[in-house]
């Protein structure tokens, strides 16, 4: 009876056995309990050489090599004005730390979970930092340590940096903003950074859409370069970032109604002059004047370069005033050529008038005198009624004979 109790018990106690098996690197071990990590993290922690400022390599001729992978998760603010640039990211180190080893057999321990103030961390900074605060990294997240002396930090990071805008294809333009990372105090014969990691996390999948700005197709990049700061080189991290703006606004509310304004201007001469041209042309041209600024009031203010649809609005407003113009000069130049045709008609009116009075005043003048004429033969006449008998009655009737 008893022998079967010890057989129960025996058997419950072989499950449990099973059940805290685990498998590391192909080997079975038993399961580790929280408190030989936690004997792992205090040894650790004492036995890390001191200061934490010195790097991690037995020979010092030896280069801390850093591997990094970058992934863009937000941009959260692209200031054109300031031309600052402010983003959010999913950022990985990992470097070979000699100082960490332990056996894995004897522990079962394979990765451990230690504060960033525990070991040495890589003094690696932000070039053209425009942060006040330059902890890019979180505090709270914590080292990643293996048996082997494989270290990583990954964690999210907010960077924020300057990043030259260039507006000459505003609303069609591309922003193209670099991370530059080195290390401050190692030069690269003591600190180097391997080429970026691909990483099998997609891109577009993790990247918050934007309501400015989207990502394209391989909108990120990084690389690896060698810079010379203060007469030593130092190797440096770039990321590239390709952020292109959204232009559905700016097309829908701006462009497209200046087309349609700009186009008004064109049709202005085929309005006859009767039904106010001029003022036709001038409301329009005003009109294109306030549209211009409110635009502009929409564009960013940098200085580097103008952006070419500002030049098509100045063009356009200056077509438009030269259009107004020809037309005020041609009215003036008709009017002008009206009037003289009025006035050659007026002064040959008068002439015609002046011609007419002479005529009269000649005719007035010769019925006059024929009137004087006939009263003083009437007057005469009634003067002498009996006239003198002719003296000799006879002559024409001898001249009749003679002849």
């Amino acid at each position: 009876m008893i022998s079967a109790y010890l057989q129960i018990i025996i058997s419950f106690l072989l499950v449990v056995a099973s059940l805290l098996q685990n498998t590391v690197n192909g080997e079975t071990y038993m399961d580790v309990t929280p408190s030989i990590k936690a004997l792992l993290m205090e040894e650790l922690a004492e036995a890390y050489p001191k200061p934490r400022t010195t790097r991690p390599v037995l020979n010092t001729n030896t280069t801390t090599m850093i591997a990094s992978t970058f992934v863009l998760t937000q941009v959260i603010q692209l200031d054109d004005a300031k031309q600052i640039l402010e983003l959010s990211s999913w950022f990985t180190l990992m470097w070979q730390d000699e100082f960490i080893s332990w056996d894995l057999a004897e522990t079962g321990v394979e990765c451990l979970q230690v504060p960033q103030d525990t070991i040495w961390i890589p003094d690696v900074v932000l070039l053209q930092n425009t942060d006040k605060i330059h902890a890019y990294f979180m505090p709270s997240s914590p080292v990643e340590v293996c048996y082997n002396g494989s270290v990583t930090l990954s964690t999210t990071a907010t960077f924020k940096t300057f990043c030259h805008i260039d507006i000459a294809k505003y609303p069609y333009d591309k922003q193209k903003c670099t991370l530059e990372f080195i290390s401050w105090t190692h030069d690269i014969n003591k600190l180097d950074f391997e080429d970026p990691i691909p990483t099998d996390i997609d891109q577009g999948n993790e990247f918050v859409e934007n309501g400015i700005w989207k990502l394209p197709v391989n909108g990120v990049e990084g690389s690896r370069s060698v810079n010379n700061y203060s007469s030593r080189s130092h190797a440096s991290l770039q990321f590239s970032i390709t952020l292109q703006r959204r232009n559905e606004f700016q097309k829908k509310f701006y462009l497209v109604p200046y087309y349609f304004c700009s186009f008004l201007m064109s049709v202005m001469f085929l309005i006859p002059y009767e039904t106010g041209r001029v003022s036709y042309g001038i409301t329009v041209l005003l009109a294109q004047i306030v549209f211009s600024q409110l635009i502009v009031f929409s564009l960013p203010p940098v200085g580097d370069n103008v952006p070419e649809i500002g030049s098509y609005f100045v063009g356009v407003i200056g077509f438009s005033t030269v259009c107004l113009f020809f037309d005020v000069l041609m009215r003036q130049l008709l009017f002008m050529h009206q009037l003289e045709l009025v006035r050659k008609l007026w002064n040959s009116r008068k002439f015609c008038v002046k011609g007419n009075n002479n005529t009269t005043k000649t005719n007035n003048e010769t019925g006059s005198d024929t009137g004087n004429d006939n009263v003083n033969a009437k007057s005469n006449s009634n003067s002498n009624p009996n006239p003198d008998p002719d003296p000799n009655p006879n002559a024409k009737d001898n001249d009749t004979v003679n002849i």
